[in-house]
């Protein structure tokens, strides 16, 4: 027994250096609700995505031009809150390497990068907003007729969904590759992994219908933007609350 006594000591010792170094890799409670905290400001910025979306009538130009100049402050106030939120994004971005790069960092880091990506794509895509801006109002342009302007600004608007759906695509990827990461990192109960794996299949697959077979694309719209959000609405709960937690004493 008395020989068997070091080899124990010496295990237990060893166990409780690997729980150690194991904690210390795991990403603090003060990380969780930093990154809890951007993502509720992330949503609460991409909100007024939702009020332009009623002033564009995709197949009338007359109809969302007039929406856009009865509406001027609103539609100027949504590309402001777009830029914020995508400014937002891209902290969240470094954030989640932060959080998963204990469980594998070449892989966390390739999918900050298609984050930063998919947030460039989209502030370039935002630029083309001011285009109808430009051509509905001032004295800019008048030397072109005003249908002709009008029909500008909706192309401008089309462009910009097109880069858009480009745009979401690349975050597809980005939770193809962060959605298993995090249900490996315990950060998060798996299920919101796994549940943000599938948001990630969801946002590929529905740009990639949108770009070859709009139809299809349209017809998958309601189910992607669920399931798309759900996940997202998900994560940012849980590390919340997991951050939440670690104000309570023991």
């Amino acid at each position: 027994m008395t020989r068997n006594e070091p080899k124990l000591e010496e295990g237990n010792m060893t166990m409780s250096t690997k729980e150690s170094a194991e904690s210390e890799c795991r990403p603090s409670k003060g990380l969780l609700r930093a990154t809890a905290g951007v993502y509720i400001l992330y949503f609460i910025a991409g909100f007024p995505l939702l009020l332009r979306a009623s002033l564009i009538v995709p197949a009338n130009a007359v109809a969302t031009a007039a929406k856009i100049t009865s509406s001027e402050t609103l539609y100027r106030i949504t590309i402001v809150t777009d830029l914020v939120s995508y400014a937002l994004y891209l902290g969240l971005a470094y954030l989640f390497y932060l959080l998963l790069r204990h469980v594998n960092r070449p892989w966390a880091l390739l999918g900050a990068l298609l984050t930063v990506g998919g947030c460039i794509v989209l502030i370039v895509a935002t630029s083309l907003l001011s285009a109808p801006l430009a051509l509905l109002t001032g004295d800019f342009y008048k030397a072109i007729s005003l249908p002709e302007r009008q029909e500008l600004a909706l192309l401008a608007i089309k462009i910009y969904n097109q880069a858009f759906i480009i745009g979401l695509f690349l975050f597809g990827v980005q939770w193809l590759i962060m959605g298993p990461l995090f249900a490996l990192s315990r950060v998060v109960p798996r299920a919101v992994g796994y549940l943000l794996t599938a948001g990630g299949i969801a946002w590929v697959a529905f740009a990639v219908a949108s770009l070859i077979a709009p139809p299809i694309g349209a017809a998958m719209r309601p189910f992607v933007l669920a399931i798309g959000s759900i996940a997202e609405i998900a994560l940012a709960v849980f590390l919340l609350v997991h951050g939440v937690r670690a104000r309570s004493p023991a």
